[in-house]
């Protein structure tokens, strides 16, 4: 758990490094998510042919408009933390499971308890 909070932390960094003319030529928030979503296949497409295990399709329309929506909100994620400054935008990426939470239960009616 701790490593996935660092690795959604230095997204954020490397997205507005990219964004921004730090390293070169900034690079368009299109163009990022882009990079980000193509490691990640093949990351899993590795890992699926090295686990012999098959990906199922049960709902193909579902899926692909939880992967447009998914897509859009971080190209405009990537967009936006080029233009604010780093720690904002690392704070707003450690808050995202924050929100997901409270409206899982809000909209999914998920069950929830104190510890």
């Amino acid at each position: 758990m701790l490593a996935a909070s660092a690795f959604i932390g230095g997204t954020a960094i490397i997205a507005k490094l990219l964004g921004k003319n730090f390293i070169g030529e900034p690079l368009s928030p299109f163009q990022i998510s882009h990079s980000r979503f193509l490691y990640g296949f093949i990351f899993l497409l590795f890992f699926s042919l090295f686990y012999k295990f098959k990906i199922q399709n049960l709902n193909f329309k579902l899926h692909l408009a939880r992967t447009s929506f998914g897509w859009i909100g971080v190209t405009i994620l990537f967009g936006s933390s080029s233009l604010i400054p780093v720690n904002d935008a690392v704070a707003i990426n450690f808050s995202n499971p924050v929100f997901a939470m409270i409206l899982s239960i809000i909209i999914l009616k998920e069950k929830y308890f104190f510890i």
